[in-house]
């Protein structure tokens, strides 16, 4: 597995600030391969800048910490 470049990153990163997606929309909007996606959710996690948010019961997406 190759880790994410600096674009793929970024691409990740517009579509999160933009969208209410879960891991596979995300992946389908950036263009980004849903493995990148992951690497990109694990760094932003452990960094504290992103987090699953649960806005109704069953509708779950990533978001950024605010």
């Amino acid at each position: 597995m190759k880790p994410a470049t600096a674009d793929e990153k970024r691409a990740v990163w517009n579509v999160v600030q933009r969208n209410q997606m879960m891991f596979g929309e995300i992946a389908e909007a950036s263009g980004v391969p849903f493995d990148r996606v992951l690497q990109v959710w694990a760094e932003g996690f452990k960094a504290g800048r992103l987090m699953i948010r649960d806005d109704l019961p069953g509708f779950r997406y990533v978001g950024v910490v605010a």
